[in-house]
């Protein structure tokens, strides 16, 4: 009839919540009464951040977020590249962030993104487990730019992030960057395609996305809610 889950990250203090989904008439009742169980179940949730995503077209995901107090915030849309055109991509290769450029590695991604799903430490966490690739672009003894991502649950390429330094914009890096972890992707496993989630108002990387010929599958939308105050 439906499921809820959550996935807890204390380094963020957030909760992940994956769904509702519900196949049942009263949709309403059985999504609201899962929440409920949820917070029974995870008593953690209430000192922490809420979040979750839903397709855009989904209404009555966005009266669920309502109801339960959520905020939606930017649409965001999920791109892919069809596997034979990763050929057809500018040639690069880019290294994996070396021992030497991880604490500017850190900084840079915490400077981009902050307090973004994933850590820059948790992400080289992954990559020494060889569950996600973190390449560093470096110039000269600098890094200026890096891509993370990682072969997703159906078998495909993921790109979580690319990130690039404000001063060294518009140089290319971005297009080098998604292209050599597209081959990476590519020699690592059978995948079908790579895929990557961008916000609607970041325009100049859907221009690069677009140029490159990743193409528009789905747009969803993300809900937040604050951590209940302490008393």
């Amino acid at each position: 009839m439906g499921f809820i889950g959550a996935e807890l990250d204390e380094s963020l203090s957030r909760v992940w919540i994956h769904g509702p989904v519900v196949d049942a008439p009263d949709w309403e009742r059985v999504a609201d009464a899962l929440l409920a169980a949820l917070h029974d179940a995870v008593p953690a949730m209430s000192s922490k951040d809420h979040e979750f995503a839903g397709d855009v077209a989904n209404a009555r995901l966005a009266a669920f977020a309502t109801r339960h107090r959520f905020v939606g915030g930017n649409v965001h849309h999920v791109l892919s590249l069809d596997v034979r055109r990763i050929g057809e991509l500018p040639a690069s290769s880019v290294p994996p962030v070396q021992p030497t450029h991880e604490q500017a590695f850190l900084e840079l991604h915490d400077q981009l993104l902050p307090g973004t799903y994933y850590s820059g430490r948790q992400l080289l966490d992954q990559a020494a487990r060889r569950d996600a690739d973190v390449l560093g672009l470096v110039d000269g003894d600098q890094l200026v730019g890096y891509v993370a991502g990682r072969i997703d649950e159906g078998g495909d390429g993921y790109i979580d992030f690319v990130g690039v330094a404000p001063n060294r914009r518009r140089q290319g890096h971005g297009v080098g960057l998604v292209a050599a972890i597209s081959r990476v992707f590519a020699e690592r496993a059978p995948i079908a395609a790579v895929r990557l989630t961008v916000s609607s108002e970041n325009f100049a990387a859907l221009d690069l996305y677009d140029t490159l010929g990743f193409v528009c599958t789905s747009s969803a939308v993300g809900y937040r809610r604050r951590a209940a105050p302490s008393n």
